[in-house]
């Protein structure tokens, strides 16, 4: 199981994830031309294990210092993502892996070796990172037990500028006890779900209430030049209005979901 928190860089660590975003993003892409090209011009495919020896290689580079600023560890979990990306096109569970872009959600993936926690007093410090990272924990009612031991951190930044650390677990599954009772689930336009019960769970339209707030931001973007630095501030306007939207949408089905699965077993038809 994992635990997503809002975090609260210093500026100095936003400059540190900068570049450890960067780095890992950088891996991947070049990672991705390589397989590519050598499955295109000499029918071979790499693995894993090839793109690791090749970067290591890389990194002795003189022209690719930069790449050892950050945690090794991240690195290679680049190529590990890879890797499972690959793995799920060649079953047919995925499309072909895509380049990652600079402006899109930033990620990079901490094992155990590349991150250190503490219960008490909960603290999160990444490997090379500056000091320990502001988390919020949450307090009161809405404070998470953490259980068993951490494996892996994911921090990352999505394009409003805001940043997360995703904490991974290895604990079981404490399962509510079932209440005997089940209910068939449809999804609709007018009305969210209706269950067979008779009961309607409106459709909050969220993207619709938000429409006039979106469109006069999107129109601002629209005037600026594309790169200058206005640009820029005005599209981090256009990530927040947009966040804001997915942030209500996910609160809401959250707790839409966790009332069906106290109140019922569910059975979904379509």
């Amino acid at each position: 199981m994992a635990y997503k928190y809002r975090v609260y860089p210093t500026k100095e660590q936003r400059r540190f994830l900068a570049q450890t975003f960067g780095c890992a993003r950088y891996v991947w892409n070049w990672a991705l031309e390589h397989r590519t090209d050598a499955y295109h011009d000499e029918g071979e495919s790499l693995g894993f294990a090839d793109m690791c020896k090749r970067l290591t290689q890389l990194k002795k580079d003189e022209d690719h210092n930069w790449l050892k600023d950050p945690s090794s560890v991240v690195l290679q979990q680049s190529l590990r993502n890879q890797e499972q990306a690959f793995t799920g096109f060649f079953e047919g569970r995925a499309g072909y892996p895509n380049f990652k872009r600079k402006h899109g959600k930033q990620t990079a993936r901490h094992t155990k070796a590349a991150f250190s926690y503490d219960a008490e007093p909960r603290t999160l410090k990444l490997a090379k990172m500056p000091g320990t990272l502001k988390v919020n924990w949450g307090r009161g009612l809405s404070f998470r037990e953490l259980r068993g031991e951490p494996t892996a951190v994911t921090t990352s930044k999505d394009p409003a500028h805001r940043y997360h650390v995703s904490i991974e677990f290895q604990a079981p599954v404490q399962n509510k006890p079932k209440t005997g009772k089940a209910a068939g689930v449809d999804v609709g336009l007018e009305s969210y779900i209706t269950l067979s019960t008779g009961e309607k769970v409106g459709n909050p339209r969220f993207l619709e209430d938000a429409y006039r707030r979106l469109r006069k931001e999107q129109k601002a973007l629209s005037r600026k030049e594309k790169g200058s630095n206005n640009w820029g501030r005005q599209k981090k306007r256009v990530a927040k209005a947009y966040a804001k939207v997915a942030d209500r949408r996910k609160d809401f089905l959250h707790k839409l979901s966790t009332r069906l699965v106290e109140a019922f077993l569910l059975k979904r038809s379509m």
